[in-house]
């Protein structure tokens, strides 16, 4: 097996490896540390030119092998750095097919939020406190920017929630009602950001009463009928104080309903019921697709 040099090529290896020789070098080329493991060299170098696109988004890498001559390391190395790229969702792997860069950035998101959030033994009601706070600002960026076809995939999404049927299409459609408010703000970062704290929220009422009956989730769900069809109306209009208002006693109450949920309000995020919940709130597991 081929020896790792001391320091394996720099950041860019592989853009400037496809780079014509007359192109300006890529700003990504500087020298890593000579104290960092041949592996998270790497991986930086990787990473970075996913980050800035040289490695489009669902391309396919490179083999193993071919990365290892490019980057002057052992396959192994080369391994280790993909397996990293994989875990925050940077990379996915394809049976029989190779390795590609990830298509979902959400997944990098909610890996690298969700992993805050253990370390930082977060819990549920802090979340819920953040998730309001974005959620107005997201609520009132939705009325100034939401074009007409982002009303209609929220309605949309309203109706699905209110249709019926079993606990995870109800919460599905909540889901996707909350979200598509979030990303009628067009504010990408934001969206991804809320659209992680959002699914946790929902995991979590999944899983302290996912047991319970269609009739009571139906329920469960209808007490904020009005403020979601009130708020809609409002976003039509174009009314941002009504928006605002809405939008502010909808997750007010929400927050109410999880300090005074016991099942919910002692919920801290490392506790290992509670990372079982985020795998699959982050696997789509949980909630219907």
């Amino acid at each position: 097996m081929q020896a790792d040099p001391a320091s394996p090529r720099p950041r860019g290896a592989i853009a400037r490896g496809r780079r014509p020789p007359s192109e300006k070098p890529s700003h990504l080329d500087a020298a890593p540390s000579p104290h960092m493991k041949a592996s998270e060299a790497v991986m930086r170098s990787l990473r970075a030119d996913i980050i800035t696109g040289l490695l489009p988004s669902g391309g396919r890498l490179p083999t193993e092998k071919e990365l290892a001559k490019l980057f002057g390391v052992s396959q192994s190395t080369v391994r280790e750095a993909i397996r990293g790229l994989e875990a925050v969702g940077l990379l996915q792997s394809r049976h029989g097919s190779g390795v590609y860069v990830s298509s979902n950035a959400s997944e990098f998101v909610s890996n690298a939020l969700e992993a805050l959030l253990q370390m930082q033994r977060a819990h549920i009601l802090e979340v819920v406190a953040v998730r309001r706070a974005l959620g107005l600002y997201s609520a009132g960026l939705a009325c100034d920017h939401a074009t007409e076809k982002d009303l209609e995939t929220i309605e949309a999404a309203l109706g699905r929630a209110e249709a019926g049927g079993d606990a995870r299409k109800i919460m599905a459609g909540i889901t996707d009602f909350q979200v598509a408010i979030s990303e009628a703000g067009h504010n990408p970062l934001l969206a991804a950001v809320e659209s992680v704290l959002i699914r946790i929220l929902m995991q979590f009422q999944l899983m302290a009463h996912g047991e319970r009956s269609n009739k009571w989730w139906s329920a469960y769900i209808g007490q904020f009928t009005s403020h979601r069809h009130r708020l809609l109306e409002a976003l039509r209009r174009r009314d941002r104080d009504a928006v605002i208002s809405e939008w502010e006693a909808y997750l007010r109450n929400q927050q109410e309903r999880f300090a005074d949920d016991p099942l919910l309000s002692g919920i801290t995020l490392s506790d290992q019921l509670a990372l079982e919940t985020l795998y699959e709130a982050n696997n789509g597991t949980g909630l219907a697709q």
